[in-house]
């Protein structure tokens, strides 16, 4: 899952850092940027998402 997170990551970020964009792929540009950007900072909230989840279940289940 580690391995996934960081292969999509990695991709994203290569993605958001080609310099110029040729003609037929300037109209896509920020569509394309924008889910580099979803790809990059994406698993790491999904991850803390899930972190604080299982927190608050842990939280929950001893409250008695």
């Amino acid at each position: 899952m580690v391995g996934k997170i960081c292969l999509t990551m990695a991709v994203s970020f290569a993605v958001l850092t080609v310099p110029d964009w040729s003609p037929p792929y300037s109209y896509w540009q920020s569509l394309i940027q924008l889910f580099g950007w979803m790809g990059f900072f994406g698993p790491p909230i999904i991850l803390l998402m899930l972190l604080l989840n299982r927190l608050v279940n842990v939280s929950f289940r001893f409250k008695d």
